[in-house]
């Protein structure tokens, strides 16, 4: 009876964790909605174009250095990092990323609470390998990049960092300036400093759906973490089970 008491628990909350997860992606999905690529561009953004993102599986990222040269060389591996085609859009205080499809991809970044700055080769010896260090994915060679792209710039935000692509360096340098031209107006907007400059209705439409979609996001994860917390606590009070199938 202990064992079917257990595993009935087990399914419930794995079924209210599902409808819960559910409920949220469909909320946030209504809202994404009112968020596409072709309805963000057609008022007048601060700045738009593709680019490419650097993917780097999770794997690949905890592997030791010289484990990664190896993969990275290898052309066949689908665990080296890869170049994935975006579209980014600025446009009031958010900074909205889409895939090809005119996805939303995650939630739009806060452009207050976002950093960039340009990638540059770490040795003035122009024979040298160009070489991105990082914490999360340790070394990555940049001479391999897709043909046509040679400008790398980079955006923190909520203490992560994403790497882009442009096709040319002045590309590179102009997506940085705009950022950080837009983050500035964003911080003068909040500190109520820019009453006297016209701000678009559209743009303050797209402001309020970000707000929406990041406080349904968030909700969503607290609740994810309170079920697991929930669940963590009901396994530790009936007791676990050991590899026999007997519970202590």
């Amino acid at each position: 009876m202990a064992t079917f008491r257990q595993r009935k628990s087990s399914r419930s909350k794995t079924a209210i964790d599902s409808k819960v997860e559910e409920n949220s992606t469909v909320s946030v999905m209504s809202l994404d909605a009112g968020l596409s690529y072709k309805s963000l561009e057609k008022e007048k953004p601060s700045h738009q174009g593709s680019v490419l993102k650097l993917h780097i599986p999770l794997f690949y990222s905890l592997l030791p250095s010289f484990l990664q040269r190896i993969l990275y060389n290898c052309p066949c591996c689908k665990l080296r990092p890869i170049w994935k085609e975006r579209k980014l859009i600025i446009i009031g205080n958010y900074l909205y990323r889409f895939s090809n499809y005119d996805l939303l991809k995650g939630k739009p970044l806060s452009l207050s609470e976002t950093d960039t700055h340009l990638v540059t080769k770490q040795s003035d010896n122009p024979s040298s390998s160009s070489v991105l260090c990082n914490d999360d994915f340790g070394e990555l060679r940049l001479d391999n990049l897709p043909v046509y792209y040679c400008g790398i710039f980079c955006i923190t935000s909520n203490g992560k960092t994403r790497y882009y692509a442009a096709q040319t360096h002045e590309e590179a340098i102009a997506w940085v300036n705009s950022i950080r031209q837009s983050r500035q107006e964003c911080i003068k907007r909040k500190m109520g400093h820019a009453e006297h400059v016209p701000y678009p209705r559209p743009w303050n439409n797209f402001d309020r759906i970000a707000d929406k979609i990041i406080r349904k996001k968030k909700l969503m994860k607290a609740r994810m973490n309170r079920l697991e917390r929930e669940m963590e606590m009901e396994m530790t009070s009936c007791g676990h089970i050991q590899p026999n199938g007997y519970y202590n």
